[in-house]
C-alpha cells in the first residue's frame, strides 16, 4: 500500500483529491493546507508520494491564507533532496509551460493538469504509474527552439535567479548546490543563446516566448 500526503490549501478540493484514492493500492496519511506543515510534517520519512498543490500559502489560520499563495517548486526539490525516494506530483489549474518546465527541472515526477486529468478516473492510474512504474508523467509541451537550445544546467540557473530576484550567484549557487562561477557561467550562457543581456531582458524574452 503507497501512503500518501495531499497538500492543498482549500479543504474541499483536498477532499476531492482523496476520494479517488480510497482503494486499497493507497492510503492517505496526512492532508495539509500550507508549506509550514508539510515543511515540519513528521511523517515525510513514511510517504511514498505527495500530492502538492503548484500554489500555497506559507502558513494558514481558521481557514484564510496568511500572506499570499507562492509556487512550491522551491519545495519540490528541497524535499527530494532530504527524501530521495520520495515521489512528488503537482497538480494543478496551470498549464503554463514555464511551471512544466520548471518543475522537470526540480525533479518533480509528475505535473497533471486538473482539467486534463478526469481525477475520479485516471488520478489512481496515473499514480501507480509513477510510483510502480518509476515513470515521469508531465503534458506535452511543445517548447520554443531558444528555449531548448538552452542546457538543463543553464535553465536551472536561469529560473533559480527569476524566481530569486535580487539574490547574489552566491546566493543562487548555494541554493543549488553549485559555485558561485558556475552560475554566472551558466547565466552568462543562458543569455547569450537567448539573445539578452541582462536578468530583466531574459524574463521578458520568456514572456515573449510564452514561458513565463
Amino acid at each position: 500500500m503507497y501512503k500518501v500526503i495531499i497538500v492543498e490549501d482549500q479543504e474541499l478540493t483536498a477532499s476531492g483529491h482523496a476520494n479517488p484514492l480510497k482503494m486499497p493500492d493507497f492510503s492517505v496519511i496526512a492532508t495539509y493546507h500550507d508549506r509550514k506543515q508539510l515543511r515540519q510534517s513528521p511523517l515525510l520519512n513514511s510517504a511514498h508520494l505527495i500530492l502538492l498543490d503548484l500554489k500555497l500559502p506559507e502558513e494558514r489560520s481558521d481557514s484564510h491564507a496568511i500572506g499570499t499563495c507562492v509556487p512550491t517548486i522551491d519545495l519540490v526539490s528541497d524535499l527530494i533532496k532530504q527524501y530521495p525516494s520520495l515521489r512528488i506530483v503537482l497538480l494543478t489549474n496551470e498549464s503554463s509551460q514555464y511551471y512544466i518546465l520548471h518543475s522537470k527541472i526540480a525533479g518533480a515526477h509528475g505535473y497533471l493538469v486538473k482539467s486534463q486529468v478526469g481525477l475520479a478516473g485516471t488520478l489512481p492510474e496515473t499514480l501507480l504509474s509513477i510510483l510502480a512504474d518509476g515513470r515521469r508523467i508531465f503534458p506535452e509541451a511543445d517548447y520554443p527552439s531558444e528555449v531548448m537550445e538552452l542546457s538543463e544546467a543553464e535553465l536551472r540557473v536561469l529560473i533559480a535567479k527569476i524566481e530569486n530576484p535580487g539574490k547574489s550567484s552566491k546566493h543562487v549557487g548555494q541554493l543549488l548546490g553549485s559555485k558561485s562561477s558556475t552560475v554566472r557561467n551558466h547565466l552568462s550562457s543562458a543569455y547569450k543563446k537567448l539573445g539578452v543581456n541582462s536578468l530583466d531582458e531574459a524574463r521578458q524574452r520568456l514572456l515573449e516566448l510564452g514561458m513565463a
